[in-house]
């Protein structure tokens, strides 16, 4: 999990097409359930009428950019959306906190989560199940730590942590895999490193690489670019 940096201010257009539908009261919060309120929300913009907005034009122009282009979740790259229909998940869920369906705060971007039920992740295991750790919080990357075969786990065993692990199906088969085929490439960089570089131009190059990967590279992240740093960092010793 990446930490995600939320803009500070929502976006201007889904703010004025919220107040739009609150004063019609075709949305309103005492009467409605979560499901409901993001029903109303076009999966497309209207054209002709210039004051809609759409999930399309928040995923687009918002969330998929902030995230640099992978899910809020499990790291993969975002495909596109089948049937304009952006995959756009609630932290919290709207069933359970409809006032914050239509948070932009309270929204991410993720993959599709597979459509295999044994190897489903991400918000297409989790479903309406609430969460601890969100990508939204500074924190979240501390959270966890990867071992050598990729599997994801829980540091200090923090029971909060691992039950977010099973709930988001962080350790189905592919997602190991993924993440296993990373570590192999950090060792590969090591070792290539140790031919070409002494101590010190080794240490620098990691430093290097670390930067590289927490800062986008033509606006997005590298895939699993946390998993990477992770292992960098061990071979740095700071973690």
């Amino acid at each position: 999990m990446k930490y995600i940096k939320k803009s500070k201010q929502e976006p201007k257009s889904l703010v004025n097409w919220r107040t739009q539908e609150e004063k019609a009261n075709r949305i309103n919060y005492f009467r409605m359930k979560g499901d409901d309120i993001w029903g109303i929300f076009p999966s497309k913009s209207d054209k002709k009428n210039e004051k809609s907005y759409s999930k399309q034009e928040l995923w687009d122009e918002y969330l998929v950019k902030e995230q640099g282009g992978i899910c809020a979740y499990c790291g993969r790259r975002i495909e596109n959306y089948e049937d304009g229909k952006p995959r756009i998940e609630h932290l919290k869920p709207k069933s359970k906190e409809n006032k914050l369906t239509l948070s932009y705060f309270n929204m991410v971007a993720v993959c599709q989560g597979d459509e295999n039920p044994i190897n489903l992740h991400c918000d297409a295991k989790k479903g309406s199940e609430d969460i601890n750790t969100f990508p939204t919080h500074k924190s979240c990357e501390e959270k966890f730590i990867y071992k050598w075969d990729g599997k994801i786990k829980a540091k200090d065993n923090n029971e909060l942590v691992i039950k977010d692990i099973e709930n988001l199906g962080l350790n189905v088969a592919k997602l190991k895999i993924a993440r296993n085929s990373i570590i192999l490439k950090v060792d590969t960089f090591i070792e290539i490193l140790k031919k070409e570089r002494d101590e010190i131009g080794i240490l620098q190059e990691i430093k290097k690489r670390i930067n590289q990967l927490q800062n986008r590279q033509k606006n997005v992240f590298e895939e699993f670019c946390f998993v990477e740093v992770y292992y960098l960092r061990k071979k740095l010793g700071t973690i």
